[in-house]
């Protein structure tokens, strides 16, 4: 089971960041300059949002594993 959260954010916020500090995943690896950060058990990404209507601020996306699924099985059994 996964959840999913969104958050607006001062602009500048780092997904690394926001996975340690929130989430406490230490080993959270980066990607696409800051705006992505993975661990084994959640996901987060930053969306940077510049409109006339909405200002500058950041969207933070962010993924848990809440309950680990099963793994399938990929052999058909008969």
């Amino acid at each position: 089971m996964l959840s999913v959260e969104r958050e607006r954010r001062e602009p500048g916020a780092a997904a690394r960041d926001i996975a340690v500090d929130q989430l406490s995943v230490h080993d959270a690896k980066s990607a696409a300059a800051r705006t992505i950060a993975y661990a084994d058990s959640a996901a987060v990404s930053v969306s940077r949002c510049t409109t006339q209507d909405v200002g500058k601020e950041d969207i933070s996306t962010v993924i848990r594993v809440v309950e680990p699924g099963q793994r399938m099985n990929r052999r058909s059994r008969s």
